[in-house]
């Protein structure tokens, strides 16, 4: 289901395909893809997964129908590291290992800050060294370190200090980038948007000031992508108020270190964005819509009623029990 790189400039006849899941209700925001296996989660509890595309789903498992699994990593040995976000204790990481005929779940980690909500879980490079991050407590932001695939965590030495002007957001799981293996960005929105950077690990972090939508409690940087450890590119906007498409997306050629607002932006907000190789360009998805760009600094729009919550690889996760895949 590969596409052929497009020539630079043009995107003509991308098309999607849009498959159903079993689970037909709710949001499905956690997605993942390596390989050939696809994995898909969200309210209800349940998380999903396939070895040979979303036709052949296999195995559907309802952990806790109380959780709403907004984010879901594949590690390299196939094990699935799932995270619920929500208010104390319905932020949860769970992990599923695949050893042969057997499923084994193993829960790993409980949120204990009654104030606390977890946004996002990423590994480098799908290794067993990630990274946990959600919204401040205590006026830090939450982050959290793993060596051993999400089995077990540390706190950060020294995490963002935000007070209450800045969180992050849960709406796909990807307002954490590791871009190398000890480079880290947290991106943030609320009353103040930033990028935090990280060079040791996600030990020490520095805060970067970005051209980017902030000033309310529904507005800041939703999601970033790199496809490379010095190119990348953020976008957001307001959840309240979709329409809005000013100061919606920047770009970065210095991994992170300076930010420039894209000269033309996405159509409004989008929750997700990622480099897709297939098409030599980002995509960025929204419950409203899509669109896609060269080089972070103009965007166009994609192709019409794609949209999603999640966009990984081509895939992109929505509402309904619904997967849509460009073609």
């Amino acid at each position: 289901m590969a596409c052929s790189p497009y020539p630079p400039g043009q995107l003509a006849d991308v098309g999607f395909v849009v498959y159903g899941l079993d689970e037909d209700s709710g949001s499905q925001r956690g997605l993942a893809v390596n390989g050939d296996m696809v994995v898909v989660s969200g309210t209800g509890g349940y998380v999903s997964w396939s070895f040979g595309g979303p036709n052949e789903f296999l195995t559907s498992l309802e952990i806790d129908e109380e959780l709403d699994y907004r984010d879901v990593e594949i590690l390299n040995d196939g094990t699935i590291v799932l995270m619920s976000a929500g208010a104390g204790a319905a932020s949860t990481i769970s992990r599923i290992e695949l050893l042969g005929t057997k499923t084994l779940l193993r829960p790993a980690l409980v949120n204990d800050h009654a104030t606390g909500f977890w946004d996002g879980i990423a590994f480098w490079n799908n290794s067993n060294h990630g990274m946990l991050v959600g919204d401040p407590v205590d006026g830090k932001l939450t982050v959290m370190i793993t060596d051993d695939g999400g089995a077990s965590y540390r706190d950060a030495a020294n995490p963002p200090v935000v007070d209450d002007r800045q969180y992050c957001f849960a709406a796909s799981g990807t307002s954490v980038a590791l871009i190398s293996q000890n480079i880290a960005l947290i991106a943030t929105g609320g009353t103040e948007s930033q990028v935090w950077r990280s060079v040791d690990g996600g030990d020490n972090w520095t805060a970067v000031d970005i051209p980017f939508i902030s000033g309310s409690d529904g507005s800041g940087v939703f999601s970033m992508a790199f496809k490379d450890e010095s190119h990348g590119v953020i976008v957001g906007g307001d959840y309240e108020h979709p329409e809005i498409n000013e100061q919606v997306a920047a770009f970065t050629n210095d991994g992170g270190q300076t930010w420039t607002a894209s000269t033309v932006m996405t159509g409004g907000y989008r929750s997700a964005v990622d480099w897709l190789e297939d098409y030599n360009a980002w995509f960025a998805v929204g419950p409203d819509g899509c669109d896609w760009s060269r080089d972070g600094v103009e965007w166009s729009a994609g192709p019409l009623n794609f949209k999603g919550h999640t966009i990984v690889n081509g895939w992109s996760s929505f509402v309904d029990g619904k997967l849509l895949k460009l073609h």
